[in-house]
C-alpha cells in the first residue's frame, strides 16, 4: 500500500501557464482526487494547495475517503507568487511538496517512500504501476521512451522518492527552476540525481496518463493500442537500459 501526494494549484499565476481558469482547474483536481481515492493500492492520501483551497469542504471527497476506508489529510497555504511567477509551476510545484514535508502529519509517520503526481492528472493504470513497486526504492522515468537520446530530464509528474532522499537532495531544490530560461522541475531533479549519484529505477509499468497540461493545454490520452505499444517499447527499452 502506498502513500500519494497530489498536488493542486486552484488559482494558478505562473508564468507559461495556459489553463489557468480557477473552476475548470478545481472541477478536473476534484474528479482526480475521487479517482486515486476508489484506487486499491492507495492508501494513504496528501492533498495540498498552494493557493489557500481547502479540500476539507468538499463533501463528497470527504465522504468517499471515509467510505473506502482511505487516510487524508487537507493542507492548504500561500505560495510564494511572486517567485511563482518570474520562475514558473515547476518552482511552485515544488515548493508545495516542501511545504508538506514541514507541515504534515501523515508524512511525518512511518512509510519509507511517497508518490507523487501532479493534480489534474490521473494513472489510470496506477494500481497496476504500484503493485511493482518496492518501498524502499526511488523511481523517475524519462521523459521519452528512446534509451539512446538522453534529455536530461526525469517526468516529474508522477515518481515515487524516498523520503530520505527527498530530504536531503530535492526539499529545497525547486529554487534552481526558471521555466523562463528553459530549466525545467525536470531538468533540477535529473541534476539531483547525477550529481548525488543516487540510485533509482525506471516504473515497470509505463503509467497511463489522462488529462490536461497546465502549461500547453495538450491532452494526455493514448488509445488502448496505442498504450500497449508504448508499453511494449518502454519494457524494451527498459531492458536495454539496465543491461
Amino acid at each position: 500500500m502506498s502513500l500519494l501526494i497530489i498536488t493542486s494549484s486552484v488559482t494558478v499565476n505562473s508564468c507559461l501557464t495556459v489553463l489557468v481558469d480557477p473552476k475548470i482547474r478545481l472541477e478536473q483536481y476534484i474528479d482526480s482526487i475521487l479517482f486515486y481515492l476508489n484506487s486499491k493500492k492507495v492508501e494513504k492520501i496528501i492533498v495540498c494547495d498552494n493557493s489557500g483551497f481547502d479540500y476539507s469542504e468538499i463533501q463528497k471527497i470527504v465522504e468517499l475517503a471515509a467510505i473506502n476506508n482511505k487516510q487524508i489529510e487537507f493542507l492548504s497555504f500561500y505560495g510564494t507568487t511572486d517567485k511563482i511567477q518570474e520562475c514558473g509551476k515547476g518552482y511552485g510545484e515544488g515548493e508545495i511538496i516542501s511545504f508538506v514535508f514541514s507541515n504534515s502529519k501523515i508524512i511525518a509517520q512511518g512509510d519509507v517512500a511517497f508518490l507523487k503526481v501532479t493534480g489534474r492528472l490521473k494513472i489510470l493504470n496506477i494500481d497496476e504501476v504500484v503493485h511493482h513497486l518496492k518501498s524502499n526504492v526511488t523511481y523517475f522515468n524519462a521523459v521519452n521512451l528512446n534509451p539512446f537520446v538522453n534529455l536530461k530530464k526525469v517526468d516529474t509528474r508522477f515518481y515515487q522518492c524516498t523520503k530520505e532522499n527527498f530530504k536531503y537532495f530535492f526539499k529545497d531544490s525547486y529554487k534552481n527552476v526558471n521555466d523562463k530560461e528553459g530549466f525545467f522541475l525536470e531538468h533540477v531533479y535529473y541534476n539531483n540525481l547525477q550529481d548525488n549519484i543516487i540510485k533509482f529505477k525506471n516504473f515497470k509499468i509505463l503509467p497511463n496518463f489522462l488529462g490536461i497540461s497546465g502549461s500547453t493545454g495538450i491532452t494526455y490520452k493514448t488509445s488502448k493500442i496505442s498504450f500497449l505499444i508504448r508499453q511494449f517499447l518502454f519494457s524494451v527499452f527498459r531492458v536495454i537500459k539496465n543491461k
